[in-house]
């Protein structure tokens, strides 16, 4: 999804990058092993991560994990450090897994780099622990780049960030609880080719990808990777297809360059409801690979139509994919007539963008945060199977 504020680009400023002389800490578990510890693809028997197997993300008790979770906007866009009380908020849920869009603050990123207070190393650190701390597993998703295409900037901007020593400490500290979000949305799309996916377009993903991965495991990183599909998040082909050329699925050639083949595939769903979902659906969960939907709302981006939420995800937590809601609050989009305020936040009193805090007690107060969370067949506290926090590696 987008930030959109006055011309529709996502908003940022400048990280502040600290190097941090960070310790290792952790919740308590048992292990299904098949941790790392130090540098490259190097195996690890203390199991002192998170696992990929398969179509999930195992927990510490060898659990497959089924998502069911919202996306935050973390520290209200750099503004408030309100982080304490939207995690205080979203533990009164059984949300188990939360995406916290995060910015890089390098120069070189076309964002914004004026106005924020915070996103250092030190309030990475402070959110991911946070949210640990209340039994929820942080997804951090970088947002610098949603909708951009070249390599060379991905490089500069998003593997630059996720090498940097200070990040590194950051996420090896909180390494048995933590997933990284490469890029939110990056790739071709429509407004890089009209949706005309080209050779060029699948190759250029996957080597920025494969790039990435292996920069980013030598820099001693052992988490679990998500990755948009392109699209905008849309695209889950350039997933489940073979067209990269290597005679198995383009996920799976991306897990086999993984050392740690510790991947997960991230859709975003908005446009998936303008015809029946099923056979789209269907095609992720039999392709074997571990796909979750990173994004779904209740609106579509452009604020032109309302989605079939309901019959998506119910369809979705059937064939045990799992889901995280856009967005728990300050989504502060327009649509672009800039007459209509999106209603695409979780959270009443601040209208439109949520203040974070007050959950609605009805439909009425608001129709999309009450539904996403008790919402017969699909909501966070009411689907089944119930959901379940996550047992993190020692």
């Amino acid at each position: 999804m987008k930030y959109v504020f006055a011309n529709r680009m996502c908003a940022t400023w400048r990280l502040s990058i600290m190097v941090l002389a960070l310790f290792s800490c952790s919740k308590k578990s048992s292990s299904p092993g098949g941790g790392a510890q130090g540098g490259g693809g190097t195996p690890d028997t203390t199991g002192s991560y998170l696992h990929v197997k398969g179509r999930y993300l195992t927990d510490a008790d060898g659990a497959n994990v089924l998502f069911r979770g919202v996306n935050v906007d973390t520290y209200k866009e750099g503004w408030d450090d309100d982080v304490d009380a939207v995690a205080g908020a979203v533990a009164t849920t059984k949300t188990n897994v939360v995406r916290l869009a995060w910015w890089t603050h390098i120069a070189g990123s076309p964002e914004p780099q004026t106005g924020t207070t915070y996103y250092t190393a030190g309030d990475l650190d402070r959110a991911i622990g946070v949210f640990t701390g209340k039994g929820i597993l942080p997804i951090v998703m970088l947002h610098d780049l949603t909708g951009k295409n070249d390599p060379g900037q991905f490089q500069q901007i998003i593997t630059a960030f996720w090498t940097s020593p200070a990040v590194v400490a950051v996420v090896n500290k909180h390494q048995n609880h933590l997933v990284i979000n490469l890029a939110n949305e990056w790739g071709a799309n429509y407004n890089t080719n009209q949706d005309n996916y080209s050779q060029t377009d699948v190759n250029t993903f996957i080597q920025t990808y494969v790039s990435a991965i292996t920069a980013i495991r030598n820099a001693g990183i052992k988490v679990p990777l998500m990755i948009d599909a392109y699209g905008f998040g849309d695209r889950e082909d350039i997933f489940t297809s073979g067209s990269y050329g290597q005679g198995i699925s383009n996920g799976q050639y991306l897990l086999n360059q993984d050392p740690l083949h510790n991947l997960l595939f991230d859709i975003h769903v908005y446009y998936w409801e303008g015809s029946d979902p099923a056979p789209r659906l269907q095609a992720v969960a039999g392709s074997g690979l571990p796909f979750v939907i990173g994004e779904e709302g209740n609106l579509l981006p452009d604020g032109s139509a309302a989605t079939g939420y309901a019959d998506l995800l119910t369809k979705a937590n059937n064939l045990g994919i799992g889901y995280l809601a856009w967005s728990w609050y300050n989504d502060g989009t327009d649509d672009q007539t800039g007459t209509a305020p999106y209603a695409m936040n979780m959270t009443i009193n601040d209208a439109p963008t949520g203040d974070g805090v007050t959950i609605p007690s009805s439909a009425a107060q608001n129709a999309w945060g009450y539904n996403m969370l008790n919402g017969a067949g699909y909501g966070i506290n009411t689907a089944s199977p119930a959901t379940q926090k996550m047992a993190f590696p020692d």
